[in-house]
């Protein structure tokens, strides 16, 4: 039996509470002393200080220390809002269960430590970074499997990894307060560098518009912004950004394409890349939230530039869940949301791209109404193979739309065109694929009954967004 079947009715301890050892709170239930052999007892400073300074000399003598380990910290607080009332009464078991699958699939050394009533630090040393990394999120999704049971849409338990520095990061800490102050003084230097990151490229990132035509009345009815930089970029990891001896344009890969010093590369020879091969994973969602902020304006100073509202088609613009999720990052775009214009509101989506799938169904929806007063339409993308567009339709979503992986080959693409068109048609919900990128994916998701559809194979994105138009239906 998961622990989603269990009730409870005691009242939860306030987060800010000092941690309590267990028995002393009024339900029984403290972080400390860890449920398990891997983990840190932060009470006992002498001993947290030793084993946390044998962990890191240990990872010391690593021939490739760089290359191997990671710090990631798990975040259980959609566990907690699923449990909703129940969680006081469960979360001591829940505890039992995190901690003594943490001890289970660890490597020999490896440790963790709970630093609030929600989060819980993972440190890895041995495997190398990306296969650490794979490890913790098989972790979240055990564990979540055995707290909620077949959670809807997935893993519930949030995942951040971090490329911690363990030999220099760890050096000299003796105690909780200090170690949390070093991972949060990195994740400072980690948002600052997606910010450098960000403003090293502004002068060069382009808003394209796709255009997507919907399948019943074959008429372009919305305009998709997509964020490009212009010319040759690296795809860079934000921690290249972390050394502050260098500025961020001196790394950018140089390609055979540059042209002399002194000479401009001609206007029609200049690429365009998609921006977010800038930072490929946004670690604290910096990056992504500058993106959506700026791809916001740029549309709506594209969309005053337009004519009369009633000619006007929808402009949809991409909005990443974190952006959504995170309230600092979150009141950033909303600021840029209250300026609007009421004839820009009425002519704008907002596609909200990666939202999780395992956020309780209040959840979303509580996310959700942060947009409503400034767009005219709310899109989810669903993500696949994860039952979650009936808890999106709840939520306020007007739409539900997919965008393909870039790798998927066309069968994988097809079947996953058939489910995403079934599971929404279930709900009752209108679907929109963003990127038919060849003619018998188009062709495919034309028949299978998608309503609005776009993609290189359907027409190249435009500089400015336009007015409605209609287009010949694709032939067989």
């Amino acid at each position: 039996m998961v622990l989603s079947r269990l009730l409870g009715g005691a009242t939860d301890r306030a987060r800010g509470q000092g941690p309590q050892r267990r028995g002393d709170g009024e339900d029984g239930f403290a972080l400390y002393p860890p449920r398990s052999a891997s983990g840190l007892d932060p009470e006992h400073r002498a001993d947290f200080a030793r084993r946390l300074e044998a962990f890191r000399a240990k990872h010391a003598l690593l021939d490739d220390h760089a290359r191997r380990g990671c710090l990631q910290i798990f975040d259980l607080d959609d566990v907690r809002q699923r449990f909703a009332a129940r969680w006081p009464g469960v979360r001591e078991k829940a505890y039992q269960i995190v901690e003594g699958t943490l001890n289970k699939r660890l490597g020999a050394g490896d440790l963790y430590v709970a630093v609030a009533p929600h989060l819980v630090y993972v440190l890895t040393s041995g495997p190398l970074r990306n296969e650490a990394e794979t490890r913790g999120r098989l972790i979240a999704a055990d564990v979540t499997a055995r707290l909620c049971g077949t959670v809807p849409g997935g893993v519930a338990i949030r995942v951040k990894t971090l490329l911690f520095d363990f030999t220099a990061g760890l050096q000299g800490i003796a105690s909780l307060p200090q170690l949390v102050e070093r991972v949060e003084a990195f994740n400072r230097r980690i948002d600052e560098a997606e910010r450098a990151l960000f403003d090293a490229h502004a002068d060069r990132l382009r808003l394209r518009y796709r255009p997507m035509v919907a399948r019943a009345r074959r008429t372009i009815v919305a305009y998709r912004g997509e964020a490009f930089v212009e010319g040759e970029v690296a795809e860079h990891a934000v921690m290249d950004f972390l050394d502050p001896g260098r500025e961020p344009d001196e790394r950018q890969a140089a390609t055979g394409d540059d042209p002399p010093p002194g000479e401009a590369t001609p206007a029609a020879k200049t690429p365009l890349r998609p921006a977010g091969l800038l930072c490929p994973h946004s670690v604290n969602g910096v990056f992504d939230a500058r993106l959506d902020t700026w791809s916001l304006a740029a549309a709506a100073d594209h969309l005053m530039q337009q004519g009369a509202v009633d000619r006007r088609a929808l402009v949809s613009v991409p909005l990443h869940g974190e952006t959504l999720a995170t309230t600092a990052l979150r009141e950033r775009f909303l600021e840029v949301c209250r300026r609007l214009p009421e004839s820009v509101r009425e002519s704008l989506c907002l596609e909200v791209v990666g939202l999780s799938p395992a956020l309780a169904p209040a959840r979303s929806e509580e996310l959700l109404a942060h947009l409503r007063p400034w767009c005219a339409r709310i899109v989810v993308h669903l993500v696949p193979a994860a039952p979650h567009a009936e808890h999106l339709r709840s939520a306020g979503a007007h739409a539900l739309a997919l965008t393909l992986p870039e790798r998927a080959g066309e069968d994988e693409a097809t079947a996953a065109i058939d489910a995403f068109v079934r599971e929404a048609r279930d709900v009752r919900l209108p679907t929109v694929l963003t990127n038919a990128r060849s003619k018998h994916l188009l062709h495919h998701a034309w028949k299978a009954g998608v309503d609005l559809l776009g993609g290189d194979a359907l027409t190249p994105t435009l500089a400015r967004p336009g007015a409605r138009m209609t287009l010949d239906a694709p032939q067989d």
